[in-house]
């Protein structure tokens, strides 16, 4: 479907059983800083390999030997940048950039640990696809492997239609697999003074599934 505009537009996050799925862009509410922490898992997503095919339209699978180019070394931090339709790009390193548009696709490397990608809006175009670790290897299974994205508080180059501060997609694909916590959330068990160190929890950390570094 169409991205949606204006209050719309934030209510793209919803909560499932395994996780948070971040759909079609981030909520208007978030504090500009925030660090989102994609450790996300959707049953509905689809293997990272017939995800690529169905962007191609003809259904066809991309080969194994698909060549990936460096998405850092494409674009400079103060641009609009560009996917083109076909290329393929990989997230392998930090990466900053003011706007992004995602006409092939955009993959994050799931197999290096702590990638920081920093960006004003990332809009992904019809038949685009940003694809976020796959069902056999979600975002977190490595040890230290994470995808956090900090969506920046202003951008040089606002996007023409739907500004700035959004991650979205208009009839294209966004993908995203993180490793299923038993507990996403949990209450204090005692009050955390100013200056405290140390937070008592109602639930057991280690029960919940949480790791050293989670977000």
């Amino acid at each position: 479907g169409r991205m949606a505009t204006g209050e719309r537009l934030g209510r793209v996050m919803r909560a499932r059983a395994a996780g948070l799925c971040m759909n079609r862009g981030a909520p208007s509410s978030m504090h500009p800083l925030l660090p989102l922490l994609f450790a996300v898992a959707c049953a509905w997503q689809l293997p990272i390999s017939e995800a690529v095919g169905r962007a191609n339209g003809a259904g066809a699978l991309l080969p194994t030997d698909t060549v990936w180019q460096n998405a850092s070394a494409q674009c400079a931090e103060d641009v609009i940048c560009t996917v083109p339709q076909e290329e393929r790009w990989l997230i392998s390193s930090n990466m900053t950039v003011d706007g992004l548009i995602v006409k092939g696709v955009l993959r994050w490397d799931d197999s290096v640990p702590g990638i920081v990608f920093e960006l004003g809006w990332l809009l992904v175009e019809k038949g685009g696809m940003f694809l976020v670790g796959t069902a056999l290897q979600p975002i977190g299974k490595i040890p230290g492997v994470t995808a956090t994205i900090y969506v920046k508080q202003y951008s040089t180059h606002r996007h023409s239609i739907y500004g700035e501060r959004f991650i979205g997609g208009d009839g294209s694909t966004i993908k995203i697999f993180g490793l299923p916590k038993k507990r996403e959330w949990t209450l204090l068990n005692r009050t955390a003074t100013s200056g405290s160190r140390e937070l008592f929890l109602k639930h057991d950390p280690v029960e919940m599934g949480w790791s050293i570094g989670d977000r």
